[in-house]
């Protein structure tokens, strides 16, 4: 009878141990679900994350590749204007020398035409006239 009230408390403690061992396996059941969906959360976050990132690389690839193409465009742009200012620097000095050349051959031939005018002038005039328009003239 010992014996069997003995094993009436074994089989009952182990019972009551295998309840308690139930519940905990069922709270450790429930925090590997909630730990397997924090991370699947995780894990999508994480892929749109890298996504976004792709994403910023090309953009920023992309950007820095059409600002090389603007510089070197500029760049260009700079040499084309250099050489067209020295070009048109070079051209002003050549005419300009070009223009007091014929400005000088210009003066001279006003020049003589005002001697002819004055010739034709002195034929036609009395001398007290003559020399006051030469008086004005120096």
């Amino acid at each position: 009878i010992k014996k069997a009230r003995d094993d009436e408390k074994a089989t009952s403690r182990a019972q009551a141990e295998l309840k308690h061992l139930d519940q905990q396996l069922q709270v450790v059941v429930e925090e590997v679900h909630k730990l397997a969906e924090a991370n699947a959360k995780l894990s999508l976050e994480a892929h749109r994350t890298e996504e976004d990132i792709v994403n910023t690389e090309t953009a920023l690839r992309n950007n820095l590749t059409m600002l090389r193409k603007t510089l070197q465009d500029e760049i260009q742009a700079k040499t084309s204007l250099s050489n067209k200012m020295e070009n048109e620097a070079e051209d002003f000095e050549k005419y300009k020398g070009d223009s007091s050349r014929k400005l000088s051959r210009v003066g001279v031939f006003v020049k003589l035409s005002t001697l002819h005018l004055f010739y034709k002038y002195l034929m036609t005039e009395s001398r007290s006239k003559l020399l006051f328009i030469i008086f004005q003239l120096t």
